[in-house]
């Protein structure tokens, strides 16, 4: 659910704004006629042929399997848009050439910023996890849902909804998140060096250590200036140990 009745608090004293979205929400035997009998003899015949076909290696066995190995090679040296078309689970946006491309970030864009809590439905996933979005400007882009692990966004600028996004272990220093939605998005291990988070709802946000790369959200430098934050968001940001002692002054971190 997103946030309801919960008081947030401003790093800076500031009078917070008051933040809502939705959350959606046994047979019988067949009857055996002498016809049937004549159907089942005459393929029995036919198989026995097929068999003795096998053995003796067919004209037509032969042809069929040149054709067989002559697609399969087809497939294996062909270009990955044809890959791509002819996945059976994923769609051009998912795979491909096309998967890091800026028209990635429109797919079911809409949706996603009013239900980034379906955003993991195979019509809504974006997947861009290791792709180059650095110096974008994404300010009319929604990141909302996206899987972005190891993706690099250093110095670009995000838009208003990029909730419920995976950025762990992302690149993202120098990243503007001024009046971004962040709820309950993953940081860990990601680079957030000088990352602008003013005035970010950060509401449920990780900026926690991350197992796989073994490292906690780098947070020096960054700036949370009016960024709302309750009471227990701010206990767990202030574990993390690459907070400035400044900028822990600022959370009213206790160390």
């Amino acid at each position: 659910m997103m946030l309801t009745n919960t008081t947030p608090l401003t790093v800076s004293g500031h009078k917070a704004l008051t933040w809502r979205s939705i959350s959606h929400q046994s047979l019988a035997a067949p009857h055996v006629t002498k016809r049937t009998c004549r159907r089942q003899n005459l393929s029995l015949g036919t198989s026995a042929r097929y068999l003795e076909d096998q053995e003796r290696g067919s004209p037509h066995r032969m042809l069929a399997a040149s054709v067989v190995a002559g697609i399969a090679v087809l497939l294996v040296h062909s270009s990955p848009s044809l890959a791509v078309q002819t996945s059976k689970d994923q769609t051009l946006f998912d795979r491909g050439v096309e998967r890091c491309s800026m028209e990635q970030l429109k797919k079911g864009a809409k949706t996603r910023a009013g239900f980034s809590d379906f955003a993991g439905e195979p019509e809504l996933l974006v997947n861009i996890e290791g792709c180059d979005y650095s110096a974008k400007d994404l300010s009319n882009d929604v990141l909302s849902g996206v899987r972005a692990r190891g993706a690099n966004f250093a110095d670009s600028i995000f838009g208003k909804e990029s909730s419920r996004a995976d950025f762990r272990g992302a690149d993202m220093h120098g990243a503007t998140f001024r009046n971004t939605n962040l709820y309950a998005t993953l940081f860990n291990g990601a680079d957030l060096r000088g990352a602008d988070f003013e005035s970010a709802l950060l509401t449920l946000v990780s900026f926690g250590f991350d197992k796989e790369t073994g490292k906690w959200a780098n947070l020096e430098g960054a700036n949370f200036e009016d960024a709302l934050l309750s009471s227990s968001d701010v206990k767990m940001l202030c574990q993390n140990p690459t907070i400035l002692e400044d900028d822990l002054a600022l959370l009213g971190c206790l160390r």
